[in-house]
């Protein structure tokens, strides 16, 4: 009897084992991921900034709430959940992929570069969409791409030549822009004065809506920038 006890226990105990190596790790917050750093948040959406090395990973995380997420250029990310085979995103520069959220998951940079990913997550997932077309104002050498149009938030991609300018315009809905190239631009804003804006590549800024709103690139290169606008 004592040695089937032993039988028993023994049992027990490698089956506890397994069951602890089989489970998957305990999920932490986006917001507590080393990899990922808060770009920019306020009511409207929080930007992260993820970045890894090659072969590197991040700690297996959760993600919330719906985001989108883009480079600025090419890279490969396996996106790792204990006991399932790694799944593969491929991403061009300034392609925008999006995600409906609401799982856990480890990300490992399996490029041969060092990778930074912008991860856009508005504040809502729902809204009324959006009433003011895209692209509705006057720009001369410029142009624009749309990269994706949701309930709550819409994407774009603008290039502004060297000289170029949008003319002013209403803007309906506040918006972020994040840099895809050095920026050097003339704003003027309804009741503000006109304002030199530099910009790094990565950096993001907020601008709330204005009644009035005119941009101008001063550099001598293509001004690239993407924009999120939010309603």
């Amino acid at each position: 009897m004592k040695r089937r006890r032993s039988y028993i226990a023994l049992f027990l105990l490698c089956a506890s084992v397994v069951w602890a190596q089989s489970r998957p790790p305990k999920a932490i917050n986006i917001s507590a991921e080393s990899h990922h750093s808060l770009v920019f948040s306020n009511g409207a959406v929080q930007i992260f900034k993820l970045q890894l090395q090659p072969n590197e990973v991040t700690a297996f995380h959760h993600h919330d709430r719906p985001y989108v997420y883009l480079s600025l250029h090419t890279a490969e990310i396996a996106n790792e959940v204990p006991g399932h085979p790694p799944v593969i995103t491929d991403l061009g520069p300034l392609q925008l992929r999006s995600s409906h959220g609401g799982f856990s998951v480890a990300e490992r940079n399996i490029s041969a570069a060092p990778v930074e990913i912008w991860v856009v997550e508005p504040v809502r997932s729902s809204g009324p969409g959006f009433v003011q077309p895209l692209g509705a104002f006057e720009y001369h050498d410029a142009a624009i791409a749309e990269l994706s149009d949701g309930p709550s938030m819409r994407v774009y991609a603008m290039t502004i030549a060297a000289g170029g300018r949008v003319a002013s315009h209403a803007e309906t809905y506040g918006r972020v822009f994040l840099a895809a190239s050095n920026l050097q631009l003339r704003e003027t804003v309804a009741g503000q004065s006109p304002a030199q804006v530099e910009m790094k590549t990565g950096e993001a800024r907020w601008l709330a809506a204005s009644s009035s709103y005119s941009v101008e690139n001063l550099g001598s290169s293509p001004a690239d920038f993407i924009v999120f606008e939010f309603n």
